[in-house]
């Protein structure tokens, strides 16, 4: 559109129809910020989007098609479909299909869609959005967590959950990980403010799935002796182990493991996110009882009785964006 101070076309979104037949505009006036300006429809050049056209730091407008746990899906233009991760939804925001919503684009990945982020000047929202999910995939999902609910939808309830270190992400509750048994209505079970406690299930492709469900896992039969970690101590994190899976449950697999000297063997989880490349909706899809893997050692609590497997070569990325369904 044509700015009615120096009479030059700048790129600009429309904001409103005005009653007099202009049309207002709003662009990113680079002497000071956000500009408004009413100008005639004859003034105005329409521009055609495409994924190519798109400049990564511009902001767009868009329709919100599709939003769920793993964000929402936004029209920009009559063609580009982007994705809004989750992460870069801020935490008061529940968007709805059909609701139109500004947001600036932070990556073009040569496959899947555009990705756009809501905070406003948040260039570096995708580095951040890396950082916390790669955090929240190394917490075992044994471990309760503080949250407190921002949003409810007939499937899921969407909280903000903090870890015991000060990192915290948006997550959702799936209605399946609300309680045992069937869930009549959703919004008997909680309220937006409450405080909960939330497991970390799951992160995939920028979203965290959550549960207010205790895990159960069956109880070995007779004595139970607490197997001795020590041995897994300080290993380094490219060194493989050789394993069995002992256990496979839908976020992730428990492997025996034995120590590089052969002297002892303990029992750790591969999560699901660290099982392969691509994605895995559970760990079924890739491992059973029985079989033999290699696997490297993450973390290790001897206190707790507890140690964090990967299958995955150490160098892959955790962030990389993909449609919903790939990994």
């Amino acid at each position: 559109a044509v700015n009615p101070e120096d009479g030059v076309i700048h790129s600009a979104v429309v904001t409103a129809r005005n009653a007099d037949g202009t049309i207002k505009v709003r662009w990113d006036d680079p002497r000071g910020g956000p500009a408004t300006a009413d100008v005639a429809p004859e003034e105005m050049r329409r521009i055609v989007l495409t994924a190519e056209t798109l400049a990564i730091g511009e902001r767009y407008s868009g329709v919100v098609q599709v939003s769920g746990a793993f964000g929402a899906f936004v029209l920009v233009g009559d063609q580009v479909e982007c994705i809004v991760p989750m992460s870069m939804i801020p935490d008061d925001t529940v968007l709805e299909a059909g609701q139109r919503v500004e947001a600036r684009l932070v990556a073009k990945p040569r496959r899947g869609r555009p990705v756009l982020t809501m905070f406003e000047g948040e260039l570096g929202a995708l580095r951040r959005g890396e950082a916390v999910a790669r955090r929240f995939a190394e917490v075992s999902p044994n471990d309760w967590h503080d949250a407190v609910v921002t949003g409810i939808k007939r499937y899921g309830i969407f909280v903000k959950v903090t870890l015991a270190d000060g990192s915290a992400a948006n997550g959702m509750v799936h209605i399946s990980e609300i309680k045992e048994g069937k869930v009549e209505c959703i919004q008997d079970e909680a309220e937006v403010g409450q405080s909960v406690k939330v497991r970390v299930l799951e992160v995939s492709d920028g979203k965290i799935s959550l549960s207010f469900r205790a895990q159960i896992v069956a109880a070995p039969e007779g004595d139970y002796e607490q197997p001795d970690f020590t041995p897994f101590q300080g290993l380094s994190s490219d060194q493989w182990l050789k394993g069995k899976v002992a256990r496979v449950a839908s976020f992730g697999a428990f492997v025996d493991v034995t120590s590089p000297d052969g002297g002892s063997s303990a029992e750790g989880l591969v999560h699901v996110t660290a099982i392969r490349e691509g994605f895995t909706g559970s760990a079924s899809e890739a491992l059973e009882v029985g079989q033999e893997v290699s696997v490297r050692v993450l973390s290790v609590d001897v206190d707790n009785g507890s140690m964090g497997l990967s299958m995955k070569e150490e160098t892959e990325d955790l962030w990389q964006t993909r449609k919903p369904g790939e990994r």
